[in-house]
């Protein structure tokens, strides 16, 4: 099973708010029966640039990586990406599509 949709990054929206918080957020998914996530977190082009949200994301994920528990799903990094006016003209948008590819969580390959 696959997860496209999940806020297990510590500290960077609504999600986990810990490490500890989400390790026992891997080790529930993993017992559920998921296998892969794509970790999530919101972006808001009106908010940062795409360049301080992926170091914030980096920077969480850094922080987890080392921690993962042994049963964990294997993780994907993208961005849940809040639609706004003129999504297309944001510089470097397609470094936020799952593990840096050209899919974004909801399969579509971009342009």
């Amino acid at each position: 099973m696959i997860d496209f949709h999940s806020h297990i990054l510590p500290g960077l929206d609504d999600g986990s708010s810990s490490i500890e918080e989400s390790i026992e957020m891997l080790r529930l998914s993993a017992r559920k029966g998921v296998k892969t996530m794509v970790a999530t977190p919101h972006f808001y082009a009106q908010k940062e640039a795409p360049e301080h949200f992926l170091e914030r994301r980096r920077q969480s994920w850094a922080r987890l990586a080392p921690r993962l528990p042994e049963e964990a799903p294997e993780i994907y990094l993208g961005a849940e990406v809040y639609y706004y006016t003129r999504i297309s003209n944001t510089e470097n948008l397609s470094r936020l599509c799952i593990g840096g590819g050209r899919h974004t969580a909801a399969g579509d390959a971009l342009p």
